[in-house]
């Protein structure tokens, strides 16, 4: 939409939009911890996804001492990846028919049990019960991360939003930093199995504080679920996508992140050793570098730059981390190698916390569920896809090749998140995808 035909209620919806991220800016995260639901919701996750990197270090520990053959850990991660290739799409629609509270609560204490069956795993003949565990556990984790994101405008101010996603964000930039060092000192000191139960425990300490958060209940009018009304439902959420530039760019915006993620992770091993002589042991370095860069990128969204032009800040982030993924590979020094890894991941939670905040502030609550089920899709095939592709590439081809590509990639992506952002629509579709951005929550 070239600026010169914008009329004065298109300006008006834009100022207010505008307004409202402006206002983000000042109110910072202390908005959003104001709120007691997000306090809760917040605790919950800190602690049970710190548990889940006790039980990654758990299960691996006890697949080791059970077999050598390398298709036993593939067949688990399988186990748990494959949920959300199966029912991400689906889970939405059920998202967007159910209470959410009661959704995140089902899904915590349905964890919290079913992983304890671990336990009863003794030799490579109870291999078998790993992969229901993580199959179920998989599943589970399919409805509570859309139901989480749905929530979020529901519990804080819309001004709130980008904080909340910061939060929610830096909650697994905490247990990616943190979780693998102290799981592998708490296996180590108490085993495996108390690791399990130590895991369950924060499983269920996050059920109770969400079954203490207060939440009304959906609204919307629903008919009963056939197979018809099963796909009508979930055509309809894909279409809010599919007819929305906007949301169409900033999904594959965050795909991109995503995708250099497992790229830095995969690549950045076999770069460090074959640069700079350091091990693979030795890649916790390189996650530390990572993790407080994100930290910095959190800092960052809480300027009033990230609001007040959340293109530019979006478009400039996405800059940054093509541009440092490209430079990587010609680093000379380990210093500066891990100079350009702060920049990628201080890049990647800034341009992912307003990302996600757009996204739930141009999809109505109705349908929030199910666009956040297909982001979460997309999200998680493009971290897969970043693993193996650049695994691939760095084989076939180089490994400077393969983040060149990537940073490439990324750079084009921001170029159209640039645009989609700045050319946002400014009045809602006809069909009620967006809601009004002066409106309260």
């Amino acid at each position: 939409m070239d600026e010169l035909d914008v009329t004065p209620q298109q300006a008006e919806a834009i100022a207010a939009e505008e307004g409202l991220l402006g206002a983000a800016a000042r109110a910072g995260i202390g908005v959003a911890l104001r709120s007691r639901e997000m306090r809760l919701m917040w605790a919950g996750l800190v602690v049970s996804q710190i548990g889940d990197s006790f039980l990654l270090i758990a299960m691996l520990t006890i697949v080791r001492s059970l077999t050598s053959n390398p298709l036993a850990i593939a067949a688990i991660a399988a186990s748990i990846g494959l949920p959300p290739v199966i029912f991400g799409l689906f889970a939405g629609v059920f998202v967007d028919r159910w209470d959410r509270r009661l959704v995140m609560l089902v899904s915590d204490i349905v964890r919290g049990i079913v992983v304890l069956g671990l336990l009863f795993v003794h030799d490579a003949r109870d291999l078998p019960i790993m992969l229901i565990v993580g199959f179920v556990m998989g599943t589970m984790g399919v409805l509570f991360m859309p139901a989480r994101n749905a929530v979020l405008p529901q519990i804080v101010p819309q001004e709130g939003l980008v904080a909340a996603n910061l939060l929610v964000e830096g909650s697994q930039v905490a247990a990616l930093v943190i979780g693998p060092a102290l799981g592998g000192i708490f296996v180590a000191k108490f085993g495996a199995p108390v690791a399990i139960m130590a895991d369950a425990a924060t499983f269920f300490f996050s059920a109770v504080c969400i079954f203490l958060m207060r939440i009304r209940a959906n609204e919307a009018e629903v008919k009963p679920l056939t197979t018809a009304q099963l796909r009508h439902e979930l055509v309809e959420g894909l279409s809010v996508i599919r007819h929305s530039p906007l949301l169409v760019r900033l999904i594959s915006a965050g795909a991109t992140n995503m995708l250099a993620l497992g790229a830095v992770l995969v690549l950045g091993v076999v770069y460090f050793e074959a640069a700079f002589g350091v091990d693979p042991a030795g890649f916790g370095a390189l996650l530390s570098v990572l993790g407080i860069g994100m930290i910095l990128g959190g800092a960052l969204v809480a300027t009033p730059y990230a609001h007040a032009r959340p293109d530019l800040f979006v478009g400039v982030s996405m800059a940054l981390l093509g541009a440092s993924l490209i430079a990587l590979p010609f680093m000379e020094t380990l210093r500066t190698a891990l100079a350009a890894i702060f920049v990628v991941g201080m890049s990647l939670l800034a341009a992912r916390s307003v990302v996600g905040a757009l996204i739930q502030m141009n999809v109505s609550n109705e349908k929030l569920g199910r666009v956040e089920a297909a982001n979460n899709l997309v999200l998680g095939a493009a971290y897969n896809l970043g693993f193996v592709a650049s695994g691939a590439l760095g084989a076939a081809i180089d490994t400077r090749l393969a983040f060149i590509a990537c940073g490439v990639l990324t750079l084009i992506a921001g170029f159209m998140a640039f645009q989609a952002i700045r050319h946002r629509p400014s009045t809602p579709p006809a069909d009620g995808t967006a809601p009004d951005p002066t409106a309260a929550v």
